[in-house]
Order: C-alpha cells, then sequence, then structure tokens
C-alpha cells in the first residue's frame, strides 16, 4: 500500500502516501506553490498510527479520503477532507482513548530545500496555533484538549521513503528539509467521539471554524454527488465509468477559478503551464465551465507580447506550439459561447501572434528553433506537431476575421500552404517527425487530432500506432525500433499517458481496436500510482515514474470523447449543435449551450433529444430556438 493520493481544491492540496505516510519532500499541505505542513502524526493511547497499523485506504475524490487503522485496542477512523484554505482531518476511536497530536511545519518555496537557522514565532490562544514564517503563517485550530507548547527545530529526509518504495529519483532526490514541531495537543476521548484537527493556510474566524466543523462532511458528500451528476453526463459503452469519473474530478482538483489557474500537475508541477492548461482547457467546455475558460483565456491573453507566450508565468521560454494552441482554445470557445465581445478584446493579442508567425514562417513551414515544443527536453526544428497546430489556428484566425477586422485574410492561404507542405514528412509507413530528421514518433497523431486530414493520411497515421507505437502500457513518445529511441529516455522513450488519449480519439472512426485498447490502457494507468491518477509517463516496462497526478494525462479525456467519439460540433454563433450519427455505440450526453439545457442520447438504435433535430448525411442538426 504504498500508492499516493492528492486532496486538491482551488489551489491548495495535500499529499500522502496511501498508507498514512508523509515520506516525500512533497508530502504535506500547499497553497500554490508555498508549502505549509510536513505533515500531522497521532499517538493513540501509546501507538503512533503509521503504515504498521493501517488496515484500509479508501479514496473517494479530490476532496475526501479515509484512512482505518487496527490499534491494539480498536479500530481508528481518520476522515480528511479538503476545502479551499485548509485540511480538515477528524479522527474517530471505537473505544476511550488519550490521543497526543504532532504536526510538523515547514513554510518554504517549492523550490527550497533546507534552510540554516529557520525561526519560527508561534503564538497560541484556546484551541488556536499561529506559526509564522516571514509574510507567511500557518494556523492549527483543534477541539478539545490542550496544547503544551514544547517547540522542536530539526532536520528530517523524509523523500528516503519514497525511493525505498520505488519511485524515481525525479520524484524525490532525499535532500534535507527543515522540521519545527510548535508542541503536542493532548486530548481525552470517548468512545466514538470525534477530534478534528483543522490545518488552514489563513486565519479563520470563530464563526468560519463553527460552519467548517459543523459542515465538512456535508461538503464532502455534496462535491461527491456533484462529480457524479456531472460525470453521469456522459455514458459511454465503450468508456470504463471510473476512468471518466476520475478524469471529472481531477480537472476540477486542477483548476483554481479563484486564482484564475490550472494547475499542471501534483505535487511538484503545482504551477500554472501555459501549454499544460491549453491542452485540456477544452474539456472544461464539456463540462459547461465556460466561465473559467474565458477567465483563463483572459489570463493568458496578459502575456502575450511579440515573443509570442511564455512556458509559464514570467518565465523566459517562449515555445512556438503555445501561441497556435492558444488561437486553436479561444476559437474553441468562440464556438461554444458566441462570445464575440470576448475575442475582439484580444484583437491585438492575436495580430502579436500573427505578426510572429510571419517572422517565423520560412518555406512554406514554421521554423521552431532549439526546445520550443512540448519535447522541450530536445532540440528540435520544425517539429511537425507545430506545422499542425499552426495550420488549424491560421484557419481558425481566418474564421474570426470577421470580428477581428482587417489584416487577418492572408491566413488562410498560409493555413493551407502549411497543410500542403505536411506532405514533405511523409514517409512510406508514417509522417517523420521533422523536416531533416526521419525520426518515427508519437507527434505524427496531432495531425489528425488538429487538422481534417484525407481518410488515406489519416489510416496510415493510425496503423503505425496500431504497428510501432502503441504498446502493452500505452502510447511511446518514439517507436521502440527508431535509432533515436532510449528506454531510459524521457521525450524520447518513455510512453506519456496524454498522448494515449489522443490516440485513442484520432483512432475512433479509423479503427476502433486501436481505440478501445488505448481506452482500456488508460483505465489500467488509472491508479497505477497516485489514486484515481495518472502518472506523467510510465516506462516501456510498465514502471510509473514522473509527476504521479499529471493534468493532462487525464484531463484531455471529456474533449476527446465530446470531440472524435461522438462527433459533436457546437456552432453557438449560429445556435446548432451537430453530431455524428451514431452505429453501434449506446450514449448520453448532456450540454449547456446559450444557458440551453440541450440532452442528447442514442439508444435501442434510436436518437433522442429535448429540442428538435433533423438528420443530415451522416449527421444529425439540433436548432436551438
Amino acid at each position: 500500500m504504498v500508492k499516493v493520493n492528492v486532496l486538491a481544491k482551488d489551489g491548495l492540496f495535500l499529499f500522502r502516501f496511501n498508507d498514512g505516510e508523509f515520506g516525500s519532500k512533497w508530502c504535506g499541505i500547499w497553497k500554490g506553490r508555498t508549502k505549509y505542513f510536513d505533515y500531522f502524526a497521532f499517538n493513540v493511547n501509546g501507538e503512533f498510527l503509521s503504515r504498521q497499523n493501517i488496515s484500509d485506504f479508501t479514496f473517494y475524490n479530490s476532496q475526501f479520503a479515509r484512512y482505518t487503522f487496527k490499534t491494539k485496542d480498536g479500530t481508528v477512523t481518520e476522515d480528511t477532507s479538503c476545502t479551499s484554505d485548509a485540511i480538515i482531518v477528524s479522527l474517530r476511536c471505537d473505544f476511550p482513548a488519550q490521543i497526543n497530536t504532532e504536526v510538523g511545519v515547514n513554510i518554504r518555496d517549492r523550490t527550497e530545500n533546507y534552510v540554516l537557522s529557520k525561526i519560527y514565532a508561534v503564538e497560541n490562544s484556546k484551541n488556536m496555533i499561529k506559526i509564522s514564517y516571514n509574510d507567511k503563517k500557518a494556523f492549527i485550530y483543534y477541539t478539545g484538549g490542550e496544547f503544551i507548547q514544547k517547540q522542536y527545530y530539526g532536520v528530517h529526509r523524509p523523500g528516503l521513503y519514497a525511493r525505498e518504495n520505488g519511485f524515481s529519483k525525479y520524484f524525490d532526490d532525499g535532500s534535507v528539509q527543515n522540521k519545527f514541531i510548535p508542541g503536542i495537543i493532548t486530548t481525552k476521548l470517548d468512545k466514538d467521539q470525534n477530534f478534528i484537527l483543522i490545518l488552514s493556510t489563513k486565519e479563520l474566524d470563530n464563526e468560519s471554524r463553527y460552519k467548517m466543523l459543523s459542515n465538512w462532511m456535508i461538503s464532502a458528500k455534496e462535491y461527491g454527488d456533484m462529480i457524479n451528476t456531472v460525470s453521469n453526463t456522459t455514458t459511454i459503452s465503450e468508456i470504463p465509468s471510473d476512468l471518466l469519473k476520475g478524469a471529472i474530478d481531477a480537472l476540477y482538483s486542477y483548476s483554481d477559478p479563484i486564482n484564475r489557474s490550472i494547475y499542471a500537475g501534483f505535487p511538484y508541477f503545482n504551477e500554472f503551464w501555459t501549454r499544460d492548461a491549453l491542452f485540456i482547457l477544452p474539456s472544461y467546455l464539456s463540462m459547461n465551465q465556460t466561465k473559467f475558460v474565458r477567465d483563463i483565456l483572459s489570463r493568458i491573453s496578459a502575456f502575450v507580447t511579440e515573443n509570442g507566450i511564455p512556458a509559464t508565468e514570467g518565465g523566459n521560454l517562449y515555445p512556438m506550439d503555445v501561441p497556435a494552441l492558444f488561437i486553436i482554445d479561444s476559437y474553441e470557445y468562440y464556438m461554444r459561447t458566441g462570445d464575440r465581445a470576448m475575442i475582439k478584446s484580444m484583437e491585438e493579442k492575436f495580430r502579436l501572434l500573427s505578426t510572429l508567425f510571419k517572422k517565423r514562417f520560412e518555406n512554406g513551414l514554421v521554423h521552431d528553433k532549439g526546445r520550443e515544443t512540448w519535447m522541450d527536453s530536445l532540440d528540435r526544428e520544425y517539429s511537425i506537431e507545430v506545422q499542425a497546430m499552426w495550420s488549424s489556428a491560421l484557419q481558425d484566425l481566418y474564421k474570426m476575421s470577421e470580428i477581428l477586422g482587417a489584416g487577418f485574410e492572408w491566413t488562410a492561404d498560409a493555413s493551407d500552404a502549411l497543410f500542403v507542405n505536411l506532405n514533405k514528412y511523409r514517409r512510406e509507413r508514417y509522417f517523420k517527425d521533422q523536416l531533416d530528421a526521419d525520426i518515427n514518433t508519437a507527434n505524427q497523431i496531432f495531425l489528425p487530432y488538429f487538422l481534417d486530414l484525407n481518410p488515406k493520411d489519416s489510416k496510415l497515421i493510425t496503423e503505425n500506432i496500431k504497428e510501432k507505437l502503441l504498446t502493452e502500457y500505452g502510447v511511446v513518445s518514439v517507436s521502440q525500433d527508431d535509432k533515436s529511441f532510449n528506454v531510459d529516455g524521457y521525450h524520447n522513450g518513455a510512453i506519456w499517458p496524454f498522448l494515449t488519449t489522443i490516440a485513442a480519439g484520432v483512432s475512433y472512426n479509423i479503427d476502433k481496436e486501436v481505440s478501445e485498447r488505448c481506452m482500456k490502457i488508460l483505465g489500467n494507468n488509472l491508479d497505477l500510482q497516485c489514486s484515481s491518477r495518472i502518472n506523467e509517463i510510465i516506462r516501456v516496462d510498465g514502471h510509473p515514474e514522473g509527476c504521479p497526478s499529471q493534468a493532462w494525462s487525464i484531463g484531455l479525456l471529456p474533449n476527446i470523447i465530446d470531440k472524435f467519439i461522438l462527433g459533436i460540433k457546437v456552432n453557438a454563433p449560429e445556435k446548432t449543435i451537430s453530431i455524428k450519427t451514431p452505429e453501434d455505440i449506446s450514449f448520453h450526453r448532456s450540454i449547456n449551450v446559450l444557458n440551453r439545457n440541450v440532452e442528447i442520447g442514442y439508444e435501442e438504435e434510436k436518437f433522442r433529444s429535448n429540442h428538435q433535430f433533423e438528420r443530415q448525411e451522416d449527421k444529425i442538426i439540433i436548432k436551438l430556438d
């Protein structure tokens, strides 16, 4: 039982091992990129709750989990819940107990390790402890008992536990960390009485604490009901229900509506990465989160300069794929909402990005230089996915030119030129990775993902996925029989679940066997190392590595379902929705468009909707009056 889990809401998250241990420098309670608490530990009648006496762990969703311990005196249940600013821990014993609670504090930035002479200020009042370090403060609240202040400063190496249990060096290097214990909270409990501990990143007044203590279980249940409701708006026989439910829950956990942010992963990609955010942003449209999508696009638009869009806020790396993704997502948002004002407000940003394209447009292709793609550990030029993204983005700019005004008409011809020049990448059995590098990589799957390819090319790519790229554990970044493949590689040898998700979509209408294999693999990848989440990468031998809870590894799924499996195209400006004529698939889908709830479904060879519809060739058209 050495898997990990993440509880997260609005940028606050708790990272912990499923056996109750806090065995990594990434474990503990964080808000954004700042860590506040290292761990919490309970000594019950002289026996610590730990991996030695845990009997069960249940991950319900990203806001609630339960640990069950069997001690010498009986059963102890620990319920852990997550709010926007605090972790709530409720302890209940089926026997009378003396509980001593220890909380480890380590207020630090995500990039910080051990700091010499780190001194905290401690204040305590009735059932509250405040710990301060520089401008950051951590708060401990508890019900009943007494706080015995006995400060302890020390060091520890929590990452050694992670290393001993098969987590890679990339996960934790075992570095020395600060350790501070302000004292011990001692409490006596009767049988089945609850002791509640609140670990907060902000000060809570009495009323807020009372509401939190009274409603935390209700809030956890309400969130669980919401996840079930949202995931049940899409039911498809070919897709594991746990996979879709996990994707919906994950997308909520990675989002931070308050700060208009999407975290790239937990625990150590807890930053706003523009590329990662833009890849999964269409899935929030599938979840009817249009305001959130608008806020994210608005925030990213503020980053736009003549250099493009940085990979991270304030960063100095300007990838060439990110601006294209931004344009594509902006158009997707417009088609879903009909929000002309939003598109018009970004006119100057689009002009800057189109000027950047012109500077990089050489001999009919986009010249990306060095590490300007998602494979940013490799030096690549004229990368195939960049050509596909920009061909799509320029076409979308052309479609929005009526809103944006003069100066965007040329984008249609440039898009067509890029599309035609993709033939330069064609080989007999695949599309090569770069213009001057004959490498068989998974990047060719971005062609059918972003563009309407002819059936022959789509089939060529799908067959190459099937024969050369699809392994037992997912789609590998580079074909294993290619000379550039490295079994220990990252971008040039690992399996990437987000590629597997894309492959599941683009192959659906070409070779359903490939699509179904990919979906089954994704279902198997769920829970591989992190409860209800999917790792960043997986080795070809099946060992999970990298970030254990990566946003785009699972977050593309809702959009993949809508775009490729159900073939849903929302056109809010024209008040229509088109759906691919169903064949052998039963489904139900609920969509909100222009404040209208649209129910669609196909069962027993009959299409149903709560709106009027008509059949046109291979499509069903719903008209929103």
